[in-house]
């Protein structure tokens, strides 16, 4: 016989609900599931953000878990209000929120690591840790790091690959360089929770790296990204955007941002790729903003007489303009194209990935000589289109002399080429460059063209991507 009293009911559960935040698949978006437990019947949820009340509700027969969104006007932490009603019981729950993306804010250039003054050469498959969020003026809430990364004195060839303190070291790289070379390249870092970046030595003999940072991501409305199609802006050579001569030795130019390409006033930083060429002597161009002192920084680091391309983003001054500095070695061209700019007026918030290996030919097929590659963005795992993606291309062991063009599908070469490069390379030579890549409006992919007489062989990191609202 049941223990039950004859006549007796058991107690209705009371309403509840626990709301867990998700992928909102937005840089300016939330979304939250919602569990609801303890009904006594169908219900409503609605939800109220930064004090308004959101028009649409959502409903269900019963018991069970709903998802809600909401898209914001700018990046931040905002408040919510979240409730659940069945008619006979209201649940409610409420606090803060910040959307996935993230906006930049110009920093330096400064120096945030010298291997060769604190004597922490880095040895053969070692780590080294950076401090990125707190340090100096660098946000605590930095969720990405834009970081020049040089490494010189390497006892054999290698790579370092930087990466979110926590976590493992990925299948990709950020710099590959061989013995003796002297090399930087661009990279943008995810920082773990703790405001750390790793640093890890792939070679086979210990290397010397240096880390300059231009600037960092973070939740807090500053900075969106705007991409512009590939155009020149300076060759020294032929006297565009600047005089018909090199840069001597400890000398500078300036370079017009403002006003030139599609760029407004009033922008925050500028992304671009800049070349140094017709060098008889090895050295090293630093780019700052104009008006301000020369920092203890580089950008391009070169050999004499090799080209060498490096993509770069720079604050620029109150003047509209940026400064690209000689180092102390005989004198230099220069050739600047630019890829896009940094302003408030953006609404392009960048999301960081985990650095992921998403193509590498030597394992299928290499490009054709003038051949291409086309990406495809779902790759990615991107649900809307992307404003760009920040990618890693490296050509290792060039078999012959060229270069390296990325551009938004279609395109066919080699008439519509653009009259830019991605990165320049000669036989034998393993050369990496960062690309913010923008994806054809038709299709949504990137084409990679080897552009020389000899097939290549092709691998591509991706770092992140831009979206809008």
């Amino acid at each position: 016989m049941s223990s039950r009293a004859a006549g007796a009911r058991t107690a209705a559960s009371a309403l509840a609900f626990t709301a867990t935040q998700t992928d909102a698949g937005n840089a300016y978006g939330v979304a939250f599931d919602v569990a609801v437990t303890g009904s006594a019947g169908g219900v409503t949820v609605s939800a109220s953000w930064d004090g308004v009340q959101d028009a649409t509700t959502t409903t269900e027969p019963g018991d069970g878990t709903v998802t809600i969104r909401h898209t914001f006007a700018k990046l931040g932490v905002h408040t919510y209000s979240i409730t659940v009603t069945d008619g006979s019981q209201t649940a409610t729950a409420s606090g803060s929120v910040a959307p996935d993306g993230s906006d930049y804010t110009a920093y330096g250039p400064t120096r945030l690591l010298d291997t060769r003054t604190n004597k922490t050469t880095l040895k053969p498959n070692t780590s080294i840790r950076l401090k990125i969020g707190g340090n100096g003026g660098i946000s605590a809430d930095a969720v990405a790091a834009v970081l020049n990364l040089t490494v010189t004195h390497g006892s054999a060839a290698g790579y370092i690959t930087a990466y979110p303190d926590g976590s493992t070291h990925p299948l990709a790289s950020n710099v590959n360089f061989t013995a003796n070379q002297t090399v930087a390249n661009l990279s943008f870092v995810p920082v773990g929770a703790d405001g750390y970046v790793d640093f890890y030595n792939g070679g086979r003999g210990t290397v010397d790296l240096i880390a300059d940072i231009d600037g960092y991501f973070s939740q807090a409305a500053a900075s969106g990204y705007t991409p512009i199609p590939p155009s020149r802006l300076v060759d020294t050579r032929n006297g565009t955007g600047a005089a018909k001569a090199q840069i001597p030795a400890t000398g500078s130019i300036a370079v017009q941002i403002a006003g030139k390409a599609g760029v407004p006033a009033g922008v925050t930083a500028v992304a671009l790729n800049v070349t140094a060429t017709g060098n008889k002597s090895a050295g090293y161009l630093t780019t700052y903003p104009d008006g301000s002192k020369l920092p203890a920084t580089s950008n391009v680091n070169f050999p004499a007489g090799v080209t060498v391309a490096n993509a770069v983003v720079v604050p620029v001054g109150t003047d509209g303009k940026i400064r690209i500095a000689n180092g102390p070695g005989l004198g230099v061209d220069a050739v600047v194209d630019i890829a896009g700019y940094y302003s408030t007026g953006s609404t392009s918030a960048f999301l960081a990935t985990d650095p992921t290996r998403v193509v590498d030919t030597r394992t299928e097929q290499p490009l054709a000589a003038f051949g291409g590659l086309s990406l495809e963005l779902t790759k990615n795992g991107t649900a809307p289109l992307p404003t760009a993606l920040v990618y890693n291309a490296t050509i290792p062991g060039a078999t012959g002399p060229g270069y390296l063009a990325v551009t938004p599908e279609p395109t066919t070469p080699p008439t519509s080429l653009p009259a830019v490069s991605t990165l320049n390379f000669t036989k034998n030579q393993t050369v990496p460059n960062l690309v913010q890549a923008t994806p054809g409006s038709q299709t949504g992919n990137i084409d990679f063209w080897n552009v020389c007489n000899t097939p290549n062989n092709l691998v591509v990191d991706v770092f992140g991507y831009y979206l809008t609202y």
